[in-house]
Formats: structure tokens, sequence, C-alpha cells
């Protein structure tokens, strides 16, 4: 999903996955990116983009979103609690370079 202006301007995106889970009944919806332009955040696009994810998660009958961000992006955090996400896990990676 793309956010833009009425110029066609990108302003933001955000890309989601939808993954079944073997281990629920449900799907979840997984979102990997949530981009906003630096000259545009703050002024709800983010939200926009989230919001669009909740709703079309609903309609699909999902019973989670899930994302990811990195532990140093403080502000992130607090935008996605504030959107009533809840930090639950904690992530590992393997860099295979």
């Amino acid at each position: 999903m793309v956010a833009e202006d009425n110029r066609d301007n990108i302003l933001g995106m955000i890309s989601i996955i939808f993954l079944p889970r073997l281990n629920q009944k449900y799907s979840e919806m997984y979102i990997p990116e949530l981009v906003v332009t630096d000259k545009f955040r703050k002024k709800g696009i983010g939200t926009k983009l989230i919001g669009f994810c909740v709703s079309m998660a609903s309609n699909k009958k999902c019973k989670k979103i899930r994302l990811e961000s990195g532990n140093s992006r403080l502000k992130t955090h607090q935008f996605y609690e504030k959107l009533g996400f809840e930090s639950k896990s904690k992530s590992f990676t393997k860099n295979l370079e």
C-alpha cells in the first residue's frame, strides 16, 4: 500500500504478508515494512497506513497483526504502542554474509 499526495508523490508505504499458522486456526498479518518520508512524518500518514492494515486484517479474519522494530528505535516503539501494539516477544536474527 502506498500513500500519495494529489500530485502522485509517494509520502509513505507499507507492505503486508498474510501468514497461515500451523499452530493457530487463523492467519496472521505480518508487516515487514512501514516507511514514511522524513518530510511527512508526524502528519498522520503512518497512522492511516496502519489503519488500512487493521481494516484489511479484520476483513480477512486475522486475529493478530505482527511487526518488528529495531531495539534502538524508541520513538517508533512509542508510535506503535500509541496505536495499540504491544511488545510481546524477542526476535532473533542470524546474518549469513
